[in-house]
């Protein structure tokens, strides 16, 4: 299973602990490992509440995971974060209210964009700084869904989440 902590830690390691820039590839690594360490906790959050707490070893928990695309999670967030009501009762747009929920809501379409560079943008260029701050966004995001999960406004988050990609 993949593990967010596990790919926060790996992209951690990716910039090295020596001065100077490390390679390329490692800062692209980095870039990506934090976006996926981000995608894999909201799409584990979602299919629990989907499923009523399933264990994320399941198949049938593995199997939900999957259904979330980066675009429909891009277009929920994107959504939530413009307090655009399309697909969203306007109701739902109270969970707002939460900073965290606001700045996961902004800053998961931020980490998905930084993401496609590092994975398709081949004169794009990454610097050791900029890809720490990259890490440190995803790790602060990380830790802020986990700590609004159990709240109102973090189980109306994962609620819209579900409503864009199930």
């Amino acid at each position: 299973m993949i593990e967010p902590d596990g790919l926060l830690d790996r992209a951690r390691t990716s910039l090295g602990t020596s001065p100077g820039r490390p390679a390329d590839v490692s800062l692209r690594g980095a870039v990506i490992d934090a976006y996926y360490a981000l995608l894999h906790e909201v799409t584990l959050h979602a299919a629990r509440r989907a499923l009523g707490n399933c264990d994320a070893r399941e198949a049938e928990c593995l199997n939900l995971r999957r259904r979330y695309t980066h675009e429909a999670l891009t277009s929920a967030f994107e959504d939530l974060s413009a307090g655009n009501t399309k697909q969203i009762a306007p109701e739902l747009l109270l969970c707002r209210r939460s900073t965290d929920i606001l700045d996961i809501a902004n800053g998961f379409p931020d980490l998905r964009k930084e993401r496609e560079r590092a994975s398709y943008d081949h004169r794009a260029t990454f610097t050791k700084g900029g890809a720490a701050l990259v890490v440190d966004q995803a790790d602060d995001l990380v830790v802020k869904l986990r700590r609004s999960v159990p709240t109102n406004d973090g189980k109306t988050l994962i609620t819209i989440v579900n409503v864009y990609c199930l």
